[in-house]
């Protein structure tokens, strides 16, 4: 929630490069640091990315940001429109609805003609306060402060950032920031920091008491909906998420508006105490070359380099939704720890859900025959949990089914008990087709393939088309890598990663039309013939940067905008009742 308010409030302001030792003088009084580009630059990066999009929308938005930027200038001035500032921001309750505790920072050698500026054009009268800032009636009758240092300003309502900002030698905001996260700060049209650590300390009790009444509420769902095991893996994620944000030291993150698309940046560091900076202590990380192997007509592509713990986490996550009381049983906590003996794993993903779900994952592994035993006793142990999320009501395993290029085949086979899924939503009468049709049948039918180095399972509706997907990964020359939209989206993200994941919005086009058909009882609903055929691929990386630091990007382009337009609104449109 703190990062996705965060994001909203960044998105909602314009901002570009700004000198370290601007940055340098935020005082440390502040929380929040927003570097404002300048409005009109940022309009026109914003309105050439929306145009590249799309030319409808970016016909609609052009007029509306031209009026936002023009009513600024005729408010605060051309100079105010056209030059860079920082908004330093205390994240405290204002007694004072009319002096919220912000301040703006600019670099500026004209101190009298700043506050002109502030002020309609008419000097204001200062007085002089103690610790070396003005005071002078501001806006709406609100007392504001000023200080000047040379070239570089502050003004705003609230005394403590001013004051700050005035006293020499003070203490920067920027002492805990990384050289890293400096320049990421500097970057693109937005920049944005938070002091996650002070706030944290501010606010620990009452982050507390919200962990304690979330967890309590959750707990009173079982009983009213007999769904233990998936409120289980809702109080470990969401107990997880108010656990771990009390590690958090810093949050930095830019975004970078063009023509070519969007692009967001960001790195958290974390305290050097705590268990997240010993894990990425012991973190590796890989190029993730493998992904560009994989087949171009997937939806969903991804990499992961994963310590054993964490892999079992991912894996534990999902599994308690389907077990009795979503605790693990003592057969399961047997195989873990076999498991977590094997060492890390690296892996690569593809999957597609449009006429069946169809996935290959290879796995590199120490032991990838013991991985596979691993695998073949834990979906036995399937058909024990007695879930409401569980609806696999029989798993046949056969071992060393096939034997293809190397690798010698485990075939497992799960029975879909369509009447206890639909008994999950039995307002929708589909619920048993759309489950059909994600699989592509009553059963799941998955080969478990190893050699000397790897795992590989292989998802399809028959062994000719599992095949196909390993051949494919193997030959290379039809790989996902070969397209311009993967080549533009990956040289934006790191080079070396711990996860990268890859959405075609094509896939997703398909698998949405193939679920909205079964839902509505419409096979015709189709993914309109206009939709682009070159994958349009979003894409994004998560990185460990020793002592202590995760750094992530997100990559949006431009060509995006138009699988969207021609083919996710179509068919968002085609579910409209007739004659709406």
């Amino acid at each position: 929630m703190l990062h996705l308010s965060t994001l909203i409030l960044a998105t909602t302001l314009g901002l570009s490069p700004v000198e370290p030792a601007w940055l340098d003088a935020v005082p440390a009084e502040a929380d929040v640091v927003i570097r404002v580009r300048g409005m009109d630059a940022v309009r026109k990066d914003l309105t050439a990315m929306i145009k590249a999009m799309s030319t409808t929308l970016g016909a609609q938005a052009e007029p509306g940001l031209e009026q936002a930027v023009a009513g600024f200038k005729a408010q605060f001035g051309e100079a105010a429109a056209t030059e860079p500032f920082l908004a330093v921001v205390r994240a405290v309750a204002s007694e004072n609805p009319a002096s919220p505790p912000f301040a703006i920072v600019v670099s500026a050698p004209d101190y009298e003609a700043v506050l002109k500026g502030i002020s309609g054009g008419k000097g204001p009268t200062l007085k002089k306060e103690e610790g070396g800032f003005d005071s002078f009636d501001g806006p709406q009758g609100a007392t504001w402060y000023a200080a000047n240092r040379g070239d570089m300003i502050i003004f705003g309502p609230d005394k403590p950032l001013v004051a700050g900002f005035a006293k020499p030698g003070a203490r920067s905001f920027t002492s805990g920031l990384s050289a890293a996260s400096k320049v990421r700060f500097g970057a693109g049209d937005i920049g944005l920091c938070v002091n996650l650590a002070a706030l944290t300390t501010r606010y620990a009790d009452q982050i507390a008491q919200g962990k304690q009444a979330f967890i309590a509420a959750l707990g009173q769902v079982p009983q009213q909906q007999g769904q233990a095991g998936m409120m289980e893996f809702v109080k470990t994620m969401y107990g997880g998420l108010f656990d771990s944000i009390k590690e958090a030291d810093i949050f930095t993150l830019s975004f970078d508006f063009a023509a070519e698309g969007l692009g967001v940046d960001g790195e958290l560091t974390v305290k050097a105490d705590s268990a997240a900076a010993r894990s990425i202590a012991a973190a590796k990380r890989g190029n993730a070359s493998g992904v560009a192997k994989l087949s171009a007509d997937a939806a969903y592509y991804v990499y992961m380099n994963l310590d054993p713990k964490s892999f079992e986490a991912l894996q534990m996550m999902s599994l308690k939704m389907m077990l009795p009381g979503g605790k693990p049983t003592p057969e399961l906590e047997v195989l873990m720890a076999k498991q977590r003996g094997m060492g890390r794993i690296e892996a690569v993903s593809a999957v597609s859900m449009a006429n069946g779900m169809r996935t290959i994952n290879i796995m590199n592994v120490a032991d990838p025959k013991g991985l596979l035993a691993v695998t073949e006793a834990s979906l036995k142990l399937m058909t024990t949990g007695d879930s409401p999320l569980n609806f696999f009501k029989e798993v046949k395993v056969t071992p060393n089914a096939e034997t293809y290029k190397g690798y010698t085949f485990t075939r497992t086979e799960m029975v879909i008990d369509k009447d206890k899924f639909a008994k999950l939503q039995p307002n929708n009468p589909a619920a048993g087709a759309t489950l059909t049709v994600m699989y592509g049948g009553d059963k799941v039918t998955s080969w478990y393939g190893v050699n000397e180095t790897q795992m590989i399972q292989l998802m399809d509706t028959s062994w000719d088309k599992a095949k196909a997907q390993l051949d494919a990964y193997l030959g290379g020359e039809s790989g996902v890598g070969n397209t311009a939209g993967f080549k533009a989206v990956r040289a934006k993200l790191a080079k070396q990663v711990n996860l990268l994941a890859m959405v075609s919005v094509q896939g997703l086009a398909n698998q949405l039309a193939a679920q909205f058909g079964a839902i509505s009882n419409n096979p015709n609903i189709k993914p309109s013939a206009d939709m682009p055929k070159e994958p349009a691929l979003i894409g994004m990386s998560l990185s460990t940067n020793a002592p202590n630091g995760y750094e992530f990007h997100l990559v949006v382009p431009s060509p995006v905008g138009a699988v969207v337009e021609k083919g996710l609104v179509p068919l968002f449109q085609s579910l409209k009742p007739p004659g709406n």
